[in-house]
Parts: C-alpha cells; structure tokens; sequence
C-alpha cells in the first residue's frame, strides 16, 4: 500500500473513531437528559418509568411506562410509550436531539383511554409528541393530541354526557436554566353534550403563555388566550363570539396578584326574546392574595369528607386569605346594547387583620367603590328582566309548598318597571340626566356616601338588576 493510500486509512480510522467517541459521548449525554426529564414528571402530577434504553451509534430507543392518577378516584393508569431517539455524534447541530413518541397501550388502546378519562367508550387517533432538547440544557415538545376524538360518559341518553374534540394539539418548551418556560395550544373545535338538548361548543381557540420561573419557584406568567366562538344550546341558547383575555400573575412574599383584560366582540342571547350584546370590554384585577391560602381552599375543602368539614376549612382559608389584605376590582366596564351604552367598575378590599373567624369581619375594615352609567331605556330591560326572574322563583317556591300548579308569571308591565326605577331614582339611589342614569358609591369605614350624600348601606341591596 502507498504512502498515499495509507494516509487516507489512517485518515479514515482517525475520523471513525472521532465519530464514535463523540457519537458516544453525546448519547451518554442525552440519555442522562431524557432520564432526569423523566423523573422531573412527577411535578406534574405523574410518574413516568424508564423501562428500557437502548443506545446506538446514532441514536436510541427507549420505552417508558407513564402512570396517570385515576379519574374520579379510580386506581392509577398506565400506559406504555415507545421512544424513536436521534442525536448528532458532535456537537455540530442545531439540536443536541430529537425525540418522537408515541403510546403502546397494552390492551385496546380506546379500552385503556377510556379508563384514563373514566368514560364508558372512546374513539380517537394515536397521541403522538415530538420533543427536541438544544445544548444549551433547553427543550421543546409538540404534543398532537388526537386529531379526532370522542368520549362518552353514562351510557343514558337522557343524562349522559359527550365529550368530542378535533385539531388539538400543543407546544410546550423549557428554556436553558428553566428560568422561563412557554406554552401554546391550539383547538380547532371541542364541545360537551349533556342529554338530548343541553350542549356547549368552542371553535378554534389558542393559549399562549409563559412562565417565569427560579429554582423550581413560579414567580409569574403572561397568557393570551383567543376564542373564535362559544356557542350553548338549551334552556337558552347563546353566542359568543371574538373572545380576547390577555392576564399578567406575579408572585412576591407569598401573596399572587393577578390582572387581566377582557374583550369580546359580541354576545347573542336567545330565550323569550333575542338579546344582542356588542363590544364588550372589561378589566379585573386580584391583588394581595396568599398563596397557601388560596392553595388551601383549591385542595383541602375540595378533599374533605363531609360538607360540615368542608365548610369548617373554608372558612379557615378565607380568614388566612384576608389577613393579606385582599383586593378584588373591575375596572372600565363598557358594553353596548340595543338601548345604549353601559359603563361603570366596582372595586373592594379589606385592611383588617387579626381575625380569628369570617364572623369577625368589621365593616370598617372594608373599602369599597362603584360606578355605573346606562341610558334610563337599557335600566327600564335589567330592571323588567328582574322583576320576572323574582316572579318566577316565587312562583316555583309556591308551588313546591303547595303541590298547586300556578299560572305562569306574568311579565311585569312598562308601568311597574318605570315605577321601580323613578322610586330608586327619588330614593337618591340613582340619579337622572337627559335620559342617562348614574351611581357614584363610595364605602369607607363603615360609612356609604351614595352620589355625594350619607346614605344607609341597605340602599345598595335594592341594585340587584345591575
């Protein structure tokens, strides 16, 4: 063999056994990767096993068991999932690897989904999740949900319920040092039925929101979410459309405080008579509010054993939540209907602190405001819309009294309404201009200034139609 000839070998056996060791070096590396993602699960609520990894030159495979808490308190399910891994033998590539996964259920996978989600019956396609993990220590996953699926809960037609979903999937991604974290996910349709009649349907809608994170710790999030349409059928049938909500959390010493802003572009309301509601903008804001007691109310009460244990803890809760001062506001409401326009906002707080029971609240502790503007015709449709609603609630509590079937209600008459609002209006409750009503509320240590003047608090009880 020539000089030449024996360079080129000697060349080539250099180079493959660069590749190796470093082909070697970077599977060891992502496998160590894909075991510690595995074991980080168990902040989710789920516990995945590393049953088998098998490691080539180029790539590996590897099969994992992930176990589901049971619904409704059912045992646990697991499920089996198969994982095609490719990775570069150096660290030239854009990616340190690529993941794709998907699920190998043991038995019938429509059997075993349908004891996941506790339903009598399931139909879908495979969940499929592409992950990619960078050198830097990020990651991302798609997660496809089944494009197509459908779950049916009590086989009774008159009392059952369907759930059904199409064009769902997500993206999910870990930024280097987990200091932030991102979320995507898009539907392109999904809706519940209950019975024969009663059903609720959302078509494409998106969430977009990022987390921010330190050492394990949330410490706030940014979400988006956007909704095309929702629409309801039933006992009265509406239509939402263009729904917009962006809302910002932070999280300092132990209290979250959450804003958000609302818009939605129209609402259709069809029951007696066809309502239609357009721009629709709103603010809302949760201040100061303890985490371990909101943490409290969402777990403990919900897993007591009886109601008298839960109502005891949360009450408890709710003493421990307002010892953090607690502010709760909406703020630039405005809507239009048919009749005009409304406007207004309400915000309350409470600065007490030291209170042992929910029956110890002063009313000196709280401060409250409110204001509302509407024309006097869209007040005459809330106030009407009131009156019927109270004739009907009577009317069935007569009626379970006596065992007497009653005349329906009777709608309240134009005189009886305007009766109502012109009483509000000489109580000093609301006051009247060029056909536009108004409330300026103020509460502040124990005392309601209603419109500029001293009023009694029971003045507010009677605003129940707005």
């Amino acid at each position: 063999m020539g000089s030449a000839a024996t360079k080129v070998v000697g060349a080539a056996v250099v180079a493959a056994v660069a590749l190796s060791a470093g082909s070697f070096w970077v599977g060891s590396w992502v496998e160590q990767v894909f075991r510690d993602s595995a074991e980080a699960a168990t902040q989710y609520g789920i516990k995945v096993t590393v049953v088998d990894y098998q490691r080539g030159v180029f790539g590996a495979v590897a099969r994992t068991e992930v176990t589901f808490p049971g619904a409704g308190g059912d045992e646990p399910v697991t499920i089996a999932f198969n994982h095609r891994i490719e990775h570069g033998p150096v660290p030239a590539f854009t990616s340190a690897a690529r993941i794709h996964s998907e699920p190998q259920p043991s038995g019938d996978p429509t059997e075993q989904f349908s004891e996941l989600l506790g339903s009598d019956a399931f139909v879908g396609q495979p969940v499929t999740i592409d992950s990619t993990f960078d050198w830097a220590g990020g990651h991302r996953h798609r997660i496809v949900l089944p494009r197509k699926f459908e779950a049916t809960f009590g086989s009774d037609k008159e009392g059952g319920s369907k759930v059904s979903g199409e064009e769902i999937d997500g993206e999910f991604e870990v930024f280097p040092g987990q200091a932030r974290q991102k979320a995507k996910f898009i539907i392109g349709g999904f809706s519940l039925s209950r019975g024969i009649s009663d059903s609720i349907r959302v078509d494409r809608g998106t969430l977009d929101c990022e987390f921010r994170m330190d050492g394990g710790q949330l410490l706030g999030w940014i979400a988006k979410v956007n909704v095309e349409r929702v629409a309801t059928e039933g006992n009265v049938k509406n239509t939402i459309n263009g729904i917009a909500l962006d809302s910002e959390a932070n999280l300092s010493d132990g209290t979250l405080s959450v804003t958000a802003k609302l818009a939605v572009a129209g609402i259709v309301r069809e029951k007696e008579t066809r309502v239609v509601i357009n721009d629709i903008r709103t603010s809302f804001l949760f201040g100061h509010l303890g985490v371990d007691a909101l943490k409290g109310i969402f777990s403990d009460v919900l897993q007591a054993e009886d109601e008298q244990a839960a109502l005891k803890l949360f009450q408890e809760r709710w003493t421990m939540l307002l010892q953090y001062h607690p502010v709760f506001a909406v703020q630039d409401v405005s809507a239009h209907w048919q009749e005009g326009e409304l406007s207004g906002g309400f915000r309350i707080e409470y600065s007490g602190a030291g209170i042992s029971g929910l029956d110890d609240i002063a009313l000196a502790d709280v401060a409250a405001d409110w204001q509302l503007n509407l024309p006097r015709a869209l007040a005459a449709r809330f106030v009407g819309e009131q009156m019927y609603e109270d004739g009907i609630e009577a009317e069935e509590f007569d009626d379970g009294e006596s065992g007497a079937e009653e005349p329906a209600a009777a709608k309240p008459t134009k005189e009886q309404i305007d009766k109502h609002i012109t009483a509000l209006i000489e109580d000093g409750v609301l006051l009247e201009k060029n056909g536009t009503l108004s409330l300026d509320a103020i509460f502040r240590k124990g005392e309601l200034t209603l419109n500029g003047k001293v009023a009694p608090v029971e003045s507010l009880l009677i605003l129940s139609p707005f």
